[in-house]
């Protein structure tokens, strides 16, 4: 990986090498930026994603710059909310890249949008709640390394996207409802358990009145004290 600029792109923080091992961060500010600097990636054995905001793929999945990723042997791993998963194209594009060796698990919520490039370089947002503002790149290892735990710990909870019962608990409310009421018990506001969950505001809105009609809560804090009494949350 270069550690050039790219064009238009903010300075390191720190003073740049030849040798990358010396540039520990770089701050890349605005959309266009942090993309551009994401092109100059050049991964050769893993790549490790997760994707808080996955955009549904609409072109043709044979298409993808993956694949040559997944030619040359690169590891492939995407986590992303299982609320994608309501857009076809996401489904169509997730199965094809699995098809082909990329590894894809979903999960109720994540905490920010994170990449992994060779267990040497971590990518996130300057502000994990807006992508638009920039991005960071991380190339001391203290980090890296707490990025690679980070992602293993949602990874070994991550179920795979096609099976057959895949967010449905054994207490009779899903994956994401459950994921819901750990946030609302934390104090997360309706705005933060959307983004978390990958969902609109009306769609948290419509999980609160459901699961407060199950329980007959007729407000948030009462539906998680009801929660906690049923056991749906710690």
């Amino acid at each position: 990986m270069s550690t050039s600029r790219p064009p238009g792109s903010s300075s390191p923080t720190t003073a740049t090498s030849s040798n990358k091992r010396h540039l520990t961060i770089e701050v890349h500010r605005g959309r266009d930026r942090a993309y551009q600097r994401m092109q100059h990636f050049q991964p050769t054995r893993s790549v490790w994603g997760l994707l808080t905001d996955p955009e549904p793929s609409t072109h043709d999945p044979s298409d993808s710059p993956d694949i040559p990723l997944l030619e040359r042997g690169v590891e492939l791993r995407s986590i992303f909310p299982e609320s994608a998963l309501r857009h076809q194209s996401t489904r169509d594009y997730s199965e094809y890249m699995m098809a082909l060796g990329a590894k894809v698990r979903v999960t109720p919520s994540l905490p920010m949008k994170l990449i992994i490039f060779d267990g040497e370089s971590a990518v996130m947002g300057i502000d994990p709640d807006d992508t638009a503002v920039g991005a960071v790149v991380h190339h001391s290892q203290a980090v890296v390394r707490l990025a690679e735990e980070l992602f293993l710990s949602y990874w070994n909870d991550a179920v795979d996207p096609f099976e057959p019962r895949r967010g449905v608990t054994t207490d009779g409310i899903t994956a994401q409802e459950a994921e819901f009421l750990r946030l609302l018990v934390r104090g997360a506001t309706d705005e933060q358990v959307a983004r978390r969950l990958g969902v609109s505001m009306r769609t948290v809105r419509r999980i609160a009145a459901k699961l407060g009609e199950q329980v007959g809560a007729s407000g948030r804090f009462e539906l998680g004290v009801r929660a906690a009494q049923r056991g749906w949350v710690d």
